[in-house]
């Protein structure tokens, strides 16, 4: 229509952070499900990083070969945004799946809090927040590649093809 008025687009806070991802062929191997699972949690965690978030609440997705699937939630008590932790959480869920070959590995951060998770009294975990941040730093600046675990070097994420928003290389 026609008017003065002003359109203000809705600025609001997502609700959730979330990938997935169609493997290349279906597997039954629980250790390529997993390294694609801790890639998809680093990912997340990342994001939620980088827009200054922490979440409460973790939903792990597996669809296998006959396009069926499984999803699971789990609530935290402590706000998280670590890839490990969102990793530990999700295979916790999802480790037991019906041994049928899996097609998509798909993990979601929701009930998100602004700021990032509660400083720790445990010197380990302190340590390991100020190694994210600089990871962080590394890889806002040289991209999406720039760093990953050892244990996942010979797991690899194809680039993504489709789709309307690239905020993050896969």
């Amino acid at each position: 229509g026609r008017g003065d008025d002003h359109v203000a687009p809705d600025e609001s806070d997502p609700r959730s952070v979330g990938h997935s991802y169609t493997l290349p062929t279906n597997t039954e191997d629980p250790a390529v499900v997993r390294h694609y699972l801790l890639t998809l949690c680093d990912k997340v965690a990342w994001r939620m990083r980088r827009d200054g978030f922490a979440a409460r609440c973790v939903t792990a997705y597996i669809r296998y070969g006959h396009f069926h699937g499984i999803g699971k939630q789990r609530q935290l008590r402590e706000p998280i945004n670590d890839g490990l932790k969102l990793f530990e959480t999700a295979w916790d869920m999802m480790r037991h799946w019906n041994d049928a070959p899996v097609r998509l590995v798909g993990v979601s951060a929701s009930s998100l809090v602004h700021g990032n998770e509660q400083s720790s009294l445990f010197q380990k975990e302190r340590k390991m927040s100020s190694v994210l941040t600089a990871l962080d730093a590394i890889q806002t600046r040289y991209g999406s590649r720039a760093w990953t675990r050892a244990s996942l070097l010979t797991t690899d994420v194809m680039e993504r093809t489709s789709g309307f928003r690239y905020d993050h290389e896969l």
